[in-house]
């Protein structure tokens, strides 16, 4: 399936709406944003192995979020990688997509709906928010998050439909805004 995103009358983008590469059937269910997770303000700087706290780190992640290069997993639960593991994933663990780049995801999102309540168009909408957040989702994002991630009337327009996350976590203080592009 392909996409057509205009931001502006002389600009299109079209966009393959296929699974990421190395995307990850994850287990199901609401996800909730671990103690330990690295989008926590308060674990930023902390030492880890694999370095998850680092803002170097949590800049390139938001990079591939934002540019929608996949699904990030959350790695308290995510034995396939061996930096996961160092981390304290358990080898029996079932793999659960990172709550927090979910929460990062809507709250982008949720910026273009605000345009659209305001009585903007479509094109409009995502014109002022492309100016509005240089480093946001970019349109290539925008496409992957909406058409390949999106559930309508419970049917997966994707493969892997964006799931569920605990009330409240879009609006939470404590997770941190997204970083920019470096």
């Amino acid at each position: 399936m392909t996409t057509t995103l205009n931001a502006a009358p002389s600009e299109t983008t079209t966009v393959d709406c296929q699974p990421a590469a190395g995307s990850a059937r994850m287990a199901p269910g609401p996800l909730k944003l671990y103690p330990g997770c690295p989008w926590r303000r308060g674990n930023h700087g902390k030492p880890t192995p694999g370095g998850f706290y680092r803002k170097d780190n949590l800049r390139r992640l938001w990079n591939q979020i934002r540019k929608g290069q996949g699904i990030q997993s959350c790695h308290l639960t995510d034995p396939g990688h061996p930096d996961h593991v160092a981390a304290g994933a358990a080898p029996t663990a079932q793999p659960r997509e990172c709550a927090g780049s979910i929460a990062l995801v809507h709250r982008e999102t949720r910026k273009i709906q605000d345009c659209l309540d305001q009585g903007m168009t479509e094109d409009s909408a995502l014109l002022r928010y492309q100016q509005e957040n240089p480093h946001g989702l970019t349109k290539r994002g925008l496409v992957f998050w909406a058409c390949q991630r999106t559930t309508l009337t419970n049917t997966p327009l994707g493969e892997d439909p964006i799931p569920e996350i605990e009330p409240g976590l879009v609006n939470d203080e404590e997770l941190v805004a997204r970083l920019p592009e470096h």
